[in-house]
């Protein structure tokens, strides 16, 4: 890849995106990295302050009187991005766990046991249990143009839309790159240090 920005994933975080986008070249293009980065740093943390603004790929801006920190996300594309960059991601929804009770794949390098998770399946969202969880702000990808957020179930949505903002990151109708450039801005606006040595490792710099 010649873009840096679009190199900033682990093998294991595009591989969480590969499940739903099919980034097979995406992988190859970019390497395997799991045996090198490992992830985020668990002693590293990711601050920001003051307000925060960020307009989404449905063209809608959400404003905030702080940086969020209580953040929901769909677990793969999303939150297991974030966290590779050491943003803290509370609240997830999408495949978690597996039917044995280990991490699904698409949670990278997330530790499961640290996480509220609001449904672990298609059509599945405890909304109960999510406006419990007061939510900042709550990250998905969409498919379509309608900008519709994946595994936010229909019949919930609007229940949903309620109890906090949303963000979306299209992968409809676009170069993979692009999804993968919009994660680097979304976590950035969230306090990531994006010229730390790690960082520079994921995007294809030097170790």
């Amino acid at each position: 890849m010649s873009n840096a920005r679009a190199t900033h994933l682990t093998r294991r975080g595009i591989l969480a995106a590969g499940g739903a986008l099919g980034l097979g070249a995406v992988l190859a293009a970019c390497g395997d990295e799991d045996a090198n980065s490992g992830g985020s740093d668990p002693k590293a943390s990711a601050t920001a302050s003051g307000p925060w603004s960020l307009k989404d790929d449905r063209g809608e801006t959400v404003k905030l009187d702080q940086v969020p920190t209580n953040i929901a996300a769909f677990v793969g594309v999303a939150a297991a991005a974030l966290h590779d960059y050491g943003i803290e991601v509370k609240g997830v929804f999408g495949p978690t766990t597996t039917q044995d009770g280990k991490a699904d794949v698409q949670t990278g390098d997330m530790d499961v046991s640290k996480l509220t998770v609001f449904g672990n399946a298609w059509d599945q969202f405890n909304v109960e249990k999510y406006a419990a969880f007061q939510p900042d702000v709550l990250i998905s990808t969409t498919f379509d143009s309608a900008g519709t957020l994946w595994y936010v179930p229909e019949a919930s949505k609007d229940k949903i839309a309620k109890l906090a903002p949303s963000v979306a990151v299209s992968v409809y109708d676009r170069q993979m790159t692009e999804p993968l450039q919009r994660m680097w801005a979304l976590a950035e606006s969230l306090g990531a240090d994006m010229k730390a040595d790690k960082g520079r490792d994921r995007r294809g710099g030097r170790r």
